[in-house]
């Protein structure tokens, strides 16, 4: 009888605890606006690792209508392999492109052996040139509620 009790509680924590593991090790968070103008308006994304260990990570925008943005995106500080250094930042400028607007799709996972829960946090600013290059106005853009994923 104990052997079924404690087959029975061992099943009850696999499945109780099976969706934390699922998640563990990766994280995708949204950019739920961007906009561009070209020359006026732009879109700046910053993220960070949080973490002491890198993380993978795959930053993707798409404009209003689900089109995957393949021009206009400037990437500082993320080398080419997309791997971004514990306790570094890397961003994002969109820009030059006509008058649009769209989301962005943030993911990162572990490299094998590692299973950090969260790793990276971001933030993204609107900003509107006005005269002579001067910002004229701004919009916070927050990502995930500020909160890391």
């Amino acid at each position: 009888m104990n052997g079924k009790i404690l087959a029975s509680a061992l099943s009850l924590a696999l499945v109780t605890l099976s969706p934390l593991a699922a998640h563990a090790g990766s994280g995708r968070a949204y950019l739920p606006y961007l906009g561009v103008a070209s020359g006026t308006i732009y879109t700046q994304v910053t993220i960070a690792n949080v973490t002491d260990r890198p993380v993978a990570v795959a930053v993707k925008f798409y404009d209003k209508s689900g089109t995957l943005l393949t021009t206009g995106v400037t990437t500082y500080d993320l080398p080419a392999s997309g791997e971004l250094a514990g306790k570094r930042s890397a961003a994002f400028t969109i820009t030059g492109l006509p008058s649009n607007y769209g989301f962005g799709v943030i993911d990162w996972t572990n490299r094998a052996g590692e299973d950090d829960p969260v790793a990276l946090v971001a933030h993204g600013v609107r900003q509107t040139t006005g005269a002579g290059g001067t910002t004229a106005s701004e919009y916070s853009i927050p990502v995930n509620g500020g909160l890391p994923f």
